[in-house]
């Protein structure tokens, strides 16, 4: 037994002088392990890096038509925004003649029929339409994005497509009817193909979901089946919508309100359970927008109508006249009462009410009138007086007057001052009325 473990004591030793060895006639090597997959490791970085902005170069020069935007569009552009003449912009055009996208072509066309506001500072000095439709260069510039839409309509963004459309509309009103009925006509056909369920999200260069609503709101009337496309489009995918698309999307449904199908119905219920449940993502304005939208449609969501009321109650002071004018005949149309939204509306109504145009006064008082809340006389009072103050100094519109004057009915308060020249004016208006049918 003894003899054994002497034996292996031995074996140890000898293992443990061997592995000894063969350390230190590897540590050279060993050494150099690390530099080695360092140096291998940075070459490796350096091939991705090139490989990476080939890629870019590649893609750059493939989409240059106005898909993906190039550090030559930058420049372009800056250029462009500094031009205050036409012929400082076809200047430009020719300039670039070679390397011409069909989003810059849409920038020069938008730059030239642009109509600055005479109050701003803006140097652009536009020509006028008349001449501008005679000049080559314009001619020359319009017959070339009708090529590319129609050539490249595949490749062209959701955007470009977009604003060609609208371009084409211009040029109609313009006069140039045969350029801007090819130009409206290229630019729909091809939105109408790319709505296509096999041709959506074409390579990731086509309509995104966000592009859908605002491809909706730019449809000129008479296209019902690219509208019908294009609302089956964004049902499919309306969970993926943010606030702004939302409001775009109900804000056409709105527009087509008495082309209302069953289908679009389901597509507004959906939006405005959306909306309620994604209340955190919506400013308080937004969620008004939403409510006057759905009230507009006669369309009820109870969980909308209590998140909207919540919050501007909680808030009031962030919303401007014309949102409080929306819930107040939002919440009147879908006969929804909430104590507390109402009290912070009377109380704004006080607040504001020198500021306040009368149509928003005159909602607000039917509002109030519709669920009898008489708990804040100073605030009608303040309504009452602002209205006096108006009716003294302009004509205002007699349906304003008549919902004013049911509110305060509805509420029992009289004031014979404001009956006596709301009376007068609404004589004038039906002997103007008179005068006009004879």
């Amino acid at each position: 037994m003894a003899s054994g473990r002497v034996g292996r004591r031995k074996a140890d030793k000898a293992n443990a002088r061997l592995s000894a060895v063969l350390l230190v006639a590897l540590l050279p090597s060993l050494w150099g392990l690390p530099c080695f997959a360092g140096s291998t490791l940075q070459k490796t970085r350096d091939d991705l890096s090139h490989a990476t902005r080939g890629n870019a170069a590649e893609d750059q020069k493939q989409y240059a038509d106005g898909v993906v935007q190039s550090t030559i569009s930058e420049t372009f552009e800056e250029v462009l925004s500094r031009a205050t003449t036409a012929e400082q912009v076809f200047d430009q055009q020719n300039q670039n003649r070679e390397h011409l996208r069909a989003a810059d072509a849409v920038a020069l066309l938008k730059k030239l029929l642009h109509k600055p506001d005479p109050r701003s500072r803006n140097a652009w000095q536009p020509t006028e339409p008349a001449q501008l439709t005679q000049l080559e260069d314009f001619k020359h510039l319009v017959t070339m994005q009708i090529e590319m839409v129609r050539k490249m309509n595949k490749f062209l963004a959701a955007e470009i497509l977009i604003e060609s459309a609208e371009l084409g509309n211009q040029l109609l009103d313009l006069g140039m009817l045969d350029e801007g009925r090819q130009l409206l006509d290229s630019s729909l056909i091809a939105i109408e193909q790319a709505l296509q369920p096999n041709a959506l999200f074409r390579g990731g260069y086509g309509f995104l979901v966000a592009d859908l609503p605002k491809i909706l709101a730019s449809l000129p009337g008479g296209h019902d089946p690219i509208r019908r496309r294009c609302l089956s489009a964004i049902s499919s995918k309306v969970r993926r919508l943010g606030p702004e698309s939302l409001l775009d999307v109900v804000h056409s449904l709105v527009e087509s309100k008495d082309k209302l199908q069953e289908e679009d119905r389901e597509l507004l219920r959906r939006v405005l359970q959306i909306a309620a449940r994604k209340k955190h993502i919506f400013k308080g304005p937004q969620l008004a927008d939403m409510l006057y939208s759905s009230a507009l449609l006669n369309e009820r969501d109870e969980v909308l109508l209590q998140v909207a009321t919540r919050k501007a109650a909680n808030n009031i002071g962030l919303f401007q006249h014309t949102d409080l004018a929306k819930l107040a005949f939002s919440v009147t149309r879908l006969d929804f009462r909430d104590q507390n939204f109402l009290g912070m509306l009377a109380q704004a109504t006080s607040w504001k009410a020198t500021a306040m145009p009368a149509s928003t006064l005159s909602q607000i008082l039917l509002c109030l009138g519709h669920f009898h809340f008489a708990e804040n006389d100073l605030a009608i009072d303040d309504a009452v007086k602002q209205l006096k103050a108006l009716l003294l100094t302009e004509e205002l519109d007699p349906g304003v007057l008549s919902d004013a004057l049911k509110g305060l009915a509805q509420l029992q308060h009289l004031d014979n001052e404001f009956l006596e020249a709301s009376a007068k004016q609404l004589v004038l208006f039906a002997r103007q009325v008179q005068g006009a049918a004879s």
